[in-house]
């Protein structure tokens, strides 16, 4: 599951429709520096994209991948099925895959750094640039990708007992999420929504000027993965070849799907409105008008009812019980709901916005904290993020342990990630600008593939013999 983060797309998007001035030639670096213990020749790479000059035309939404030896980026077909797995043992399935890879010795080198590159696909009309880019990064073999046609593809999957060819090898991989504005502003993020398959850190320069990073995580992969094999929680989410994430791991049976309902059930409950002070109200400010709106509201027959005006209307949203598996996932009961009809300008955008702070203040443990601190009324309490009055994110904030769970996936990964503050551990964790996003005017993004040897046995054997 690719993160969500609406109001970034919305931006991201937005700049697409926009008029922008003529562009020049611009070559953006993708530079990848190798720390990972394993040699060039073994590290397979793999790059897609949607094309932002498609936006607005039937063909939105078309996987294209990077043609290494040319260059080019042409889109995904169904006859790029070429590689057949049908007599390998188990077979997999589906059994025929795209490959779509290449290896890093074949990448250009840079003559004063030496680090290997490839450039960024890019073109010269204001509609510049591609979203939704991904650069998949694996050990000993590729990551296959099976096209059922140029805008369905099927990725990875985060099961360990799955069928598709990347879990039959036994591939460790994980990817790496660059974008570019039709004006060519560079977006990117490393994400461990799903999973952490390696540890990746990155930045953006301008020249030898950084403007963005490092963010990720720098640890050794060894360190990163014993730090989650040493909880008993977070130890049955420790796959040979990754560390999948709670809701994954509910998925397949190897985490408790009950684990957040005793705060989930808490918080439900003491936002009854039978005071003032349980009647939920707070500010956000993502309106088509771009200012704050004050929603307020309880939970009665089981649902969290929101209301707030909006260009002077009143407007509603819902937010039915969540069980662990959406607050984890972000989706299910915390995903758009349907919309009235006729449907308000930026209704669908707000109802997504509110249960993406529901969601956060869930999965951080701070939702049944009054939301006002030194006077700020932004959801979800980012004052927390600083330890406000003691409270923290996922932390027990005067709960007594029959009331506390916390996602504690996150929150290792926020004190494994490089900074100890902005990494990606679940899909609204963008909420407070504490994700690995970073965004700017930039000539190079530099890739590191941190330290991925020293894997303990069986891992050893299992993984990373020949």
């Amino acid at each position: 599951m690719r993160r969500i983060n609406f109001w970034l797309t919305l931006a991201i998007l937005g700049g697409l429709v926009l008029a922008a001035p003529a562009l020049a030639t611009t070559t953006i670096k993708q530079t990848i520096i190798n720390n990972s213990g394993y040699p060039d020749n073994q590290v397979y790479l793999v790059f897609y994209g949607k094309l932002n000059s498609e936006i607005g035309t039937p063909a939105v939404g078309t996987f294209h991948r990077l043609d290494w030896p040319t260059g080019n980026f042409p889109a995904m077909s169904a006859s790029d099925n070429t590689t057949d797995f049908s007599t390998h043992v188990p077979v997999p399935d589906p059994t025929t895959y795209a490959n779509y890879s290449t290896t890093l010795d074949k990448l250009a080198r840079d003559p004063i750094s030496g680090n290997r590159f490839f450039n960024l696909p890019t073109v010269t009309d204001a509609t510049a640039g591609f979203f939704s880019g991904r650069l998949y990064i694996s050990f000993l073999n590729p990551v296959y990708l099976h096209v059922t046609d140029g805008k369905t593809i099927s990725q990875p999957t985060y099961s360990p007992t799955a069928q598709d060819v990347n879990t039959v090898l036994k591939t460790v991989y994980d990817f790496f999420e660059p974008a570019l504005d039709t004006d060519l502003q560079v977006w990117a993020d490393t994400t461990n929504v799903d999973a952490v398959g390696m540890p990746l850190l990155y930045e953006l320069r301008n020249g030898t000027t950084r403007i963005g990073g490092p963010k990720g995580l720098a640890m050794p992969l060894l360190t990163v993965r014993g730090a989650f094999s040493r909880d008993p929680v977070l130890k049955s989410l420790v796959t040979p070849t990754m560390i999948i994430a709670p809701g994954h791991g509910i998925e397949n049976s190897v985490f408790s799907a009950t684990y957040l309902d005793n705060y989930i059930n808490y918080c439900w409950g003491y936002w009854d409105g039978s005071t003032p002070a349980k009647t939920l109200s707070f500010y956000y400010d993502q309106n088509t008008d771009h200012s704050l709106i004050n929603w307020s509201g309880s939970v009665s027959s089981d649902k969290l009812t929101l209301t707030g005006t909006v260009n002077s209307a009143t407007e509603t949203h819902v937010i039915n019980h969540p069980p662990t598996k959406d607050v984890f996932l972000c989706n299910g009961t915390l995903g758009a709901g349907t919309p009235p009809s006729p449907e308000p300008a930026g209704w669908t955008g707000r109802d997504k916005d509110l249960k993406n702070n529901v969601g956060s203040a869930l999965n951080r443990t701070v939702m049944h904290l009054a939301p006002y601190p030194n006077g700020q009324t932004q959801f979800p309490w980012q004052a927390y993020l600083a330890g406000y009055n003691n409270n923290v994110f996922y932390g027990q904030n005067g709960l007594t342990a029959a009331q506390f769970a916390t996602n504690v996936y996150a929150k290792l990964l926020h004190q494994l990630c490089y900074d100890k503050v902005n990494i990606y551990g679940f899909a609204y964790d963008d909420n407070c600008n504490i994700s690995t996003t970073i965004n700017g005017y930039a000539d190079n993004l530099i890739l590191t593939i941190c330290d991925c040897t020293g894997l303990p046995t069986p891992y050893r054997d299992l993984l990373l013999l020949d």
